[in-house]
């Protein structure tokens, strides 16, 4: 028998997927590709990627909780599927070493500058190899560990307040 996700682990694990290394470098890249009032543009991203949730809650609703793999092998003929299989792994493959590479960068130059940053990138490419082979069972479990484990560095943000210091 196989355990299912429960609702809180998924969430957990949608946040620790969102609040990756993009936490440490979006003021910049705003500032860079947006200029210093960039900010005002993350209201109009926000929009877009609430409106992309909807569409992809709509969809679950409308497939009965039906899989979208199932969905698109049922609608596209195997032709097109598996090409668009082909092109979904590549694409997701590449952001992800994108952003694992991303994140050992800032990672290195914060703990480790005399190592070698691939070095580091090989260690995390094994836990990732590690972690998926193991499922998204374990996966989410993980993340739901980090979470608890690091949710309570958020306090640390109250020594960094006028009111605290004086």
């Amino acid at each position: 028998m196989k355990e299912k996700l429960h609702p809180f682990h998924v969430s957990l694990l949608v946040f620790m997927m969102q609040s990756g290394v993009i936490v440490f470098s979006l003021p910049r890249i705003i500032a860079h590709s947006m200029g210093y009032n960039g900010w005002a543009t993350l209201i109009l991203f926000s929009g877009i990627v609430m409106f992309n949730l909807l569409l992809i809650g709509l969809v679950y609703r409308l497939s009965n909780g039906k899989s979208i793999f199932l969905i698109l092998e049922q609608a596209l003929p195997k032709i097109i599927v598996f090409p668009l299989y082909a092109v979904l792994i590549t694409v997701w493959t590449m952001i992800g070493c994108l952003s694992a590479k991303q994140y050992v960068i800032l990672f290195q130059v914060f703990v480790f500058p005399t190592t070698h940053p691939m070095y580091i990138k090989a260690i995390v490419d094994v836990l990732a190899f590690l972690l998926i082979i193991k499922g998204i069972y374990n996966i989410s479990k993980a993340a739901t560990t980090f979470f608890f484990i690091t949710i309570w560095l958020n306090l640390l943000l109250l020594f960094f307040s006028k009111t605290l210091i004086g």
